[in-house]
Parts: structure tokens; C-alpha cells; sequence
């Protein structure tokens, strides 16, 4: 089992199937209890990459989507294909090194002039709150490249999604300087705690042990897996309507000879929990 790989392709790395686990669906769940006006916000892709993967949670929560296109990062490589080779140092250089280590890296060092060029948009962010979802959070380039296009295109609050926090290097500092990032939301499928420490209240932690552990369950017993990967949002029509009494239900449903609701409950897979209803 594999959460979220960041290439689909790894899955024909091996002899034996390979099941890929989606952090989506709770993803989506994060998001319609934790952000108020959710309806409101605009799904955005950091890249061309990551389209598919937001295109899945903005048809699961019907909103709208957008996706930037970055072309900074091939004028990147043009650049380090005509680089100066590197120079060795005796091992008294040793610490002039780590100080630049903790620089940004050149792919950060923009001006407005530069995002402008490089980075285009399509979709209208304007006065709208954002959700940025991508698989993983290394360097923080490319999801620092994302709020400075967003914050020059005048979108409002960002909420940033990523199933893999890394945060090597100043990613978290640099993450931390952009005045529109309003929550970082990462799965605990690597340790967050010196994260957390770092950027406070600025970063919340989604629990993937239920999926994994249900994913192990289900294969035990040689039951299907694919609930696992699906969202599956609530009718809000069914909770406008309450039912006082069983005997309102018979009343209500005699004419139309079929069961009442309370006993055609789909069950299924709670996403908060490792059990079945």
C-alpha cells in the first residue's frame, strides 16, 4: 500500500498489486468542518501537476477550480544546464556551507516582475479565499510561488493542503512569510511535531491511521479497498427533515410501499474513526 506516491507510475515498480491510498476524502472532511465559508472558496492547483488531484476535491465539494502555470521552473533548468561546476572546499569550509544551505533557494529569489512573467493563472481568484492542494511540501517553492501569484491576482485567505510535510531546509520559515497563508494542513505520514513547534498555529496535522489501519482490515479479509479512496458527502436534504417517532416514518412512507429510511442506511467506512457502521 502506498499513500499518495507522487508519481502514479511507481505502482509498476512492483511484482505483486499495489494499492494507492487517496487522502482526499479527508481532506474534504477538514475542510467542510474547519472552514466556515467553504462554499465561497476556489480550489487551486500549484501546478500542472497537481490538476488532477484538485480537480478531485473540488467535484467532490462542487466548487470552483483554477491552476497556475509555472514556467519559472523550466527556465530553471535552461540555467543549470550552463552552470559552473562546483568547487571543492577542505572541511574547514564546512560551516560556510550550512550558511548556504539556509538561504532561499533560487527559485524563490523572484520580483513581482518575474512572477508575473513566469507564472500565469487561469481563473478568477479575485476577493476569494483559495484552497492549494499538491501532494508534498519539500523546499516550499512551489507552494510559496503559488501564494505570491494568488496575493498579486488579489485572492484572500489560502488554505494549503499536502499529504507529505518534509519541510527541509527554511521551508517552514519561508512558508511562514507570505501574509496570506491562513492554515497549512499536512497528514501525519512522516513526524510533525518539530514542524508543528515551528509554525504554531499556523499548521494542523491530519490523522491517516484510521484509513491505513482499515485499508490493512479490509485486506485481511479480502474485501474491496476502493471506499476507501471515494468522498461521499451527506444530502443535506436529509437533515432539514427530522422524524419525531417511528409511527410518523410508517405514516409517511405507507403509500409508497417502500422501507423507511432509518432501516435503508447505507453502511459504510467513517473516515474519523477505524470502525464500520
Amino acid at each position: 500500500m502506498m499513500l499518495d506516491p507522487h508519481s502514479p507510475q511507481l505502482e509498476g515498480f512492483f511484482d505483486h498489486p499495489v494499492d494507492c491510498l487517496k487522502v482526499e476524502p479527508l481532506f474534504c472532511q477538514w475542510i467542510k468542518q474547519n472552514i466556515p465559508n467553504w462554499k465561497d472558496c476556489m480550489v487551486v492547483s500549484p501546478d500542472e501537476g497537481g490538476a488532477k488531484r484538485s480537480v478531485m476535491i473540488a467535484n467532490s465539494l462542487e466548487l470552483e477550480f483554477a491552476m497556475i502555470h509555472n514556467r519559472h521552473k523550466k527556465s530553471l533548468r535552461k540555467k543549470s544546464s550552463v552552470a559552473e561546476p562546483l568547487i571543492s572546499r577542505d572541511v574547514g569550509d564546512f560551516s560556510e556551507d550550512l550558511v548556504q544551505v539556509q538561504q532561499p533557494p533560487e527559485e524563490l529569489q523572484l520580483t513581482h516582475k518575474m512572477v508575473d512573467k513566469y507564472l500565469k493563472i487561469s481563473g478568477d481568484v479575485s476577493g476569494m479565499d483559495c484552497i492549494v492542494v499538491d501532494d508534498m511540501i519539500d523546499s516550499g517553492s512551489t507552494i510559496r510561488l503559488a501564494l505570491e501569484v494568488l496575493h498579486s491576482h488579489g485572492s484572500g485567505k489560502v488554505y494549503v493542503f499536502a499529504t507529505h510535510g518534509i519541510f527541509s531546509g527554511p521551508c517552514a520559515q519561508i512558508l511562514l512569510e507570505s501574509p496570506n497563508l491562513e492554515k497549512l494542513v499536512v497528514t501525519n505520514s512522516l513526524p510533525q511535531d518539530n514542524n508543528m513547534t515551528k509554525m504554531g498555529n499556523k499548521m494542523e496535522v491530519v490523522d491517516v491511521s484510521g484509513m491505513v489501519s482499515e485499508f490493512i482490515r479490509r485486506s485481511h479479509y479480502n474485501e474491496s479497498v476502493s471506499v476507501l479512496s471515494h468522498y461521499v458527502a451527506e444530502k443535506e436534504s436529509n437533515k432539514t427533515r427530522k422524524i419525531s417517532s417511528e409511527s410518523e416514518v410508517e405514516e409517511d412512507f405507507s403509500h409508497l410501499n417502500i422501507e423507511p429510511p432509518t432501516q435503508r442506511l447505507r453502511k459504510g467506512f467513517r473516515l474519523e474513526s477505524v470502525c464500520w457502521d
